[in-house]
């Protein structure tokens, strides 16, 4: 309409914007706070943790042990013992360093199934553990035999293929609570069988691929306090097996993984009788 006057635009305050504008405005103040106490946790963090803004490869005046390499060796995660069982299974490879550096002092069951350089290998960590049992998928020499006959409490052993002499053997048999002992690849010598048979808690033996004797056979047959006798693939034939077993009714007695009957004693009257010119009658249906 001509001659009608527009009145002047007036500018709105901050006290008439719309309500979405104050909420705009409310909201990017709260941000800009947010973002300032980013920025000075950020700086704190510089502070605490100088190594955090050095170069890389380079280490900070206030860098930790680690950062420094003065810290201890980390234990790897499959020599660290559970405090529930105090069982350590090992079934890969592990370096000597690793071994060195294992804790083992609360470890009563370890067994070694991974390869390991028995020749130049250090048992001694083993003197600090309280070994209860005992086993070594593959190796087993003389210097390994005398530090477990400084495991007070070890009374299973398993060394199924063990490379000790004699001597180590000996070390074994004077393990004070040695109650199941396994071994392969040895040789039982009479001496041996007899400080074996002498061992007072022995009451299990299993050996395999062994050379033994008919005579180191009979000494250890003999031990009265054994309950059972394994036998695989070893040096005695089945038939003198029966023969040295005959009367130990008590003794339970396995060839290459089957049960062996033992049998029964003879009596006097099935013994051959001895005639005067020294040889023997022939007993009943001979």
């Amino acid at each position: 309409m001509t001659g009608q006057q527009v009145p002047p635009r007036r500018l709105r305050s901050p006290a008439n914007q719309p309500r979405r504008d104050r909420w705009t405005a409310s909201c990017m103040r709260v941000a800009g706070g947010v973002a300032l106490l980013g920025l000075n946790l950020v700086v704190w963090g510089c502070v605490q943790n100088p190594s955090s803004v050095v170069e890389d490869g380079a280490v900070a005046d206030g860098a930790s042990p680690e950062q420094r390499g003065t810290a201890p060796p980390t234990i790897p995660p499959q020599l660290v013992p559970e405090a529930s069982e105090g069982t350590r299974i090992i079934d890969e490879p592990i370096s000597p360093d690793d071994w060195a550096a294992a804790d083992l002092s609360a470890v009563r069951r370890l067994e070694i199934l991974g390869a390991v350089s028995t020749e130049t290998w250090d048992w001694s960590p083993l003197a600090s553990a309280p070994l209860r049992r005992f086993h070594l998928a593959r190796g087993g020499d003389d210097r390994l035999a005398a530090e477990l006959a400084g495991c007070r409490d070890l009374w299973l052993l398993n060394l199924p293929a063990a490379t000790m002499s004699e001597r180590g053997l000996r070390h074994l048999a004077g393990c004070p609570r040695l109650r199941q002992l396994r071994l392969g690849g040895v040789s039982i010598s009479p001496e041996i069988a007899a400080e074996l048979a002498a061992c007072p808690t022995l009451r299990q033996v299993h050996l395999l691929d062994a050379t033994l004797s008919p005579p180191a056979l009979r000494v250890l047959a003999a031990a009265p306090q054994l309950e059972s006798l394994y036998l695989d693939r070893v040096s005695v034939d089945v038939e003198t097996v029966r023969e040295i077993i005959a009367g130990r009714r008590d003794l339970h007695v396995h060839w290459n993984s089957g049960h062996l009957e033992t049998p029964e004693p003879q009596s006097s009257a099935d013994r051959p009788q001895p005639r005067e010119d020294g040889r023997a009658e022939a007993g009943p249906g001979e």
